[in-house]
């Protein structure tokens, strides 16, 4: 995506599957060049033509040299002619680094191994024009350069100056990794962290001026006409003066995915990203009634449940009706529901806690401990509500009654497998998703049997599985490119229908009450989009 100095949008590319990894401008600022660990794209930024697409094979850096090759860390770091599309091997696989970092005018780069970090020229990369060693312990968060390319700040657990020509020099312990830097002159690095910005030379690492209050979230990175640019976890993307510090222009681009939602009893779709929204063709609007840290959301059997990291609730009419609060260490991380919705299993690693709707009280708390695991992975309630269907750390998917406490084998893993995702029909079907070093499968288990009746290998790693109403098709989201959701008959393990390419992998998977409608929460490659509906009819 191009901005002006309006924040607003010129021009924008739907061209990945995947997340992007890293991206880039030429010096000259006519090219733009993004990357995900499976390809890389560079495109003609007055006009938005496409000028090279090619497969990689892992890494996640790039950027450009000042003579319009773009290099490209993989396997390798290679060389890339934007307009031949010929790539020139620079370091093989034994001589390649584990991160690379180039500066905006493309003269420069910073090269980090295991033991050292290396500024380079990218004329040389193979020729160090200075070196600091790394600990074992330190990893580095960010690199910044000067806007000449000469200097670079490496922010890592002793953070630190590299300049072309001179001694490395460390930077006050104030400096931590979790903050944020910028260098907005030759002369001096800004350093953000907890609400105050302090500058630093960046010839004797010491203290220049006063601290200012600062609020910025986020990356920042510093731009032309004297701008910062910042983009953080409210999904907002802001203009800021560089002196002052004020915003001059903000922008919030939708999102590809999103990590909460499902459908209200009426029918309508609640969706959300850092909240959830009512959502609509005439767009999204705000549910005054809901939590704003509500994380979770459940339905099954008409009733939808929602939770937040501390209470699981019930959802009736846009309102959340909080039913318990969570005891410590007991659940907030996931939350599933039996089929008929009148039980719901909150989990964390460190325990559980099982609420019951007709009570509207939390029936059973459980520690791993008392569990006798390591932590919880998974769990999910029976159709009765009388016993749950946990994955340990380790081992088979167990069996455990809630009244005697009893544990017996629900499903024997098979030796290489990692059981991930749990499901349950109102029959009593149980659905385990697997994963192991070379596929993703899902096993289909019979009531009393602990074997598979049928095993279902799918193209893709397994992001969230959800059990239509009936009981009878699991839908499937994958996250692995290709993204999309596969519709699976539990009674054959036939798939029986497959749902768009994906622009991103999502866990927010949802049907509706009716199971006549799908919530999946990506868009569709190639097009703007956060959630799709499908139309099952």
């Amino acid at each position: 995506m191009i901005l002006d100095t309006q924040a607003k949008v010129q021009r924008q590319w739907l061209a990945f599957d995947r997340p992007v990894t890293d991206v880039a401008v030429s010096p000259d600022g006519q090219f733009v060049a993004a990357r995900t660990r499976a390809e890389v794209v560079i495109w003609r930024a007055s006009d938005g033509r496409e000028m090279q697409r090619k497969s990689l094979e892992g890494g996640q850096d790039l950027g450009f040299t000042a003579t319009g090759e773009v290099l490209i860390l993989g396997k390798t770091l290679k060389a890339l002619n934007i307009q031949t599309g010929r790539q020139r091997l620079i370091l093989d696989e034994e001589q390649a680094p584990a991160e690379l970092h180039v500066s905006a005018n493309g003269t420069r780069a910073v090269l980090i191994w295991e033991a050292s970090a290396q500024l380079v020229t990218t004329a040389a990369p193979s020729k160090p024009l200075v070196e600091r060693e790394l600990d074992e312990s330190e990893s580095v968060r960010q690199v910044e350069f000067s806007p000449d390319g000469k200097t670079a700040v490496v922010l890592t657990d002793v953070s630190f100056v590299l300049t072309e020509g001179a001694e490395p020099v460390e930077l006050p312990e104030d400096v931590e990794k979790y903050g944020v830097i910028t260098l907005p002159d030759n002369e001096t690095v800004l350093y953000m962290d907890s609400g105050v910005a302090q500058s630093y030379s960046l010839t004797t690492g010491e203290a220049v001026g006063e601290e200012i209050p600062v609020d910025i979230e986020g990356q920042v990175r510093a731009g032309g006409q004297n701008l910062l640019v910042s983009y953080g976890e409210s999904e907002k993307v802001q203009l800021l003066d560089a002196k002052s510090f004020a915003v001059r222009a903000s922008l919030t681009p939708f999102s590809s995915n999103v990590t909460i939602g499902g459908f209200l009893p009426t029918g309508q779709v609640l969706a959300g990203v850092s909240e959830a929204r009512q959502l609509s063709a005439a767009g999204a609007r705000a549910v005054p009634n809901l939590p704003g840290e509500l994380r979770l959301l459940k339905m099954a059997g008409g009733n939808l449940w929602g939770s937040t990291s501390s209470s699981v609730g019930i959802i009736n009419n846009g309102r959340y009706t909080k039913l318990a609060d969570l005891p410590k260490d007991r659940g907030g991380r996931a939350l599933e529901l039996n089929a008929a919705g009148t039980f719901a299993v909150s989990t964390s690693y460190p325990g559980l806690s099982v609420i019951s709707l007709a009570t509207g009280k939390i029936t059973k708390a459980l520690s791993a401990e008392q569990l006798k695991m390591e932590d919880v992975h998974e769990a999910i309630p029976t159709p009765d509500g009388k016993a749950l269907i946990l994955i340990p750390h380790t081992g088979d998917v167990v069996r455990y009654d809630l009244s005697t406490g009893r544990q017996t084998t629900a499903y024997t893993v098979a030796k290489g497998d990692e059981p991930l995702r749990l499901a349950m029909s109102a029959g009593g079907t149980l659905i385990v998703t697997l994963t192991n070093d070379t596929e993703d499968r899902i096993a289909l288990i019979k009531p009393g049997s602990t074997k598979a009746f049928k095993t279902v290998p799918v193209p893709g790693y397994i992001e969230a599985v959800a059990l239509s109403p009936d009981g009878k098709t699991l839908a499937v989201s994958l996250s692995s490119a290709p993204q999309g959701v596969l519709l699976i008959d539990i009674a054959t393990g036939n798939v029986v229908a497959r749902g768009p390419r994906l622009s991103l992998g999502t866990p927010v998977l949802a049907w509706s009450a009716s199971g006549k409608q799908l919530l999946i929460g990506a868009g569709v490659y190639g097009r703007e989009g956060s959630v799709n509906v499908l139309d099952l009819r």
